[in-house]
């Protein structure tokens, strides 16, 4: 499938919820019976465009979807395999995923949710490359719940959020993985001139099977344990509408067994990503970026050595 084609796929997604909902001072609305609304607002608090889809409806009861799809490269975006930019010449899989979510919120800062994710691996393309075992599989797995606050302090922004995941896609648990144990804090600070920089962070624990796992090359495979994720990143508001945002991903993990080194902790090493926000209003957030390796891109600047994505935010009711 060409890249033509593709965006137009993910497009018309996106654009779909669009049509269907209705707007209403900027707003997705989609009508309900009952009361179903909470006592003050939100968005009083938060004004950037990408936390507030995050943060999910501001009503009482309501639904979020977030939908993902991790393509090839700048050079080829179409393509069935994509780099590993943390993992040198290792290749990732090419896949859409999609995640639906049941939202109650408890007050206007706080909310909680549960949910399950739907994947699908090389959606778009005949030729499935390394990836057979999981070909033309759209799996509905991986159930979760979380819980989350947002709010405003000074000219900072900040949300704190906690979730619990429990794998049932045939990839995770191949691998080992039973469930994760996650918690994050993200802190934006308001420059008041288009400008505003934060940082995402937070640690994550997998529990794993206590059994050894293989891969279909017969290596063993070494999961990690625990994770520690910091993500910096600046944006600027170019209108309400569109915004370009730059993120630095670093972070540390534990593996499960000892490394050639004789120790259990390595760096996972750095990607930078660029992107473009676009706020359709206030529930409807789409990100079209790219990601490059700190270490090969700028060592050997090529287009190859990169990976695109395109994600979307919606949240109804």
């Amino acid at each position: 499938m060409n890249f033509k084609s593709l965006l137009v796929a993910l497009l018309a997604t996106s654009v779909g919820f669009v049509a269907h909902a209705e707007s209403t001072t900027g707003e997705t609305k989609v009508k309900v019976e009952g009361q179903n609304n909470v006592e003050g607002d939100l968005d009083n608090e938060i004004t950037n465009a990408r936390m507030r889809a995050n943060s999910g409806s501001k009503s009482k009861y309501s639904a979020s979807f977030g939908i993902n799809y991790a393509g090839g490269s700048m050079k080829d975006p179409g393509a069935d395999t994509r780099k590993d930019l943390l993992g040198g010449d290792n290749l990732e899989q090419v896949e859409l995923s999609a995640d639906l979510d049941g939202r109650l919120r408890l007050n206007k800062n706080t909310s909680i949710t549960a949910g399950i994710g739907v994947t699908a691996v090389q959606p778009f393309h005949g030729n499935r490359g390394n990836q057979e075992k999981y070909m033309d599989k759209l799996e509905a797995s991986n159930p979760n719940v979380g819980i989350s606050t947002y709010k405003r302090v000074g000219n900072l922004m900040v949300s704190y959020a906690g979730g619990l995941t429990y794998f049932t896609s045939e990839q995770a648990t191949d691998a080992g993985f039973l469930m994760n144990a996650s918690a994050s804090a993200n802190l934006l600070y308001d420059f008041k001139n288009g400008f505003q920089a934060g940082i995402s962070f937070g640690p994550g624990y997998n529990m794993i099977t206590g059994e050894d796992k293989f891969n279909s090359k017969g290596a063993l495979i070494n999961i990690p344990d625990f994770t520690f994720d910091a993500y910096p990143y600046l944006e600027y508001a170019i209108n309400d509408m569109f915004n370009l945002r730059t993120v630095l991903n670093a972070g540390i993990i534990h593996s499960r067994y000892s490394l050639k080194d004789g120790g259990h902790w390595t760096n996972r090493g750095t990607r930078q990503s660029f992107g473009v926000g676009i706020a359709i209003n206030r529930d409807i957030f789409l990100y079209p970026n790219v990601q490059i390796s700190n270490r090969d891109f700028y060592a050997d600047a090529s287009f190859d050595r990169s990976t695109v994505a395109i994600s979307a935010t919606i949240n109804a009711f």
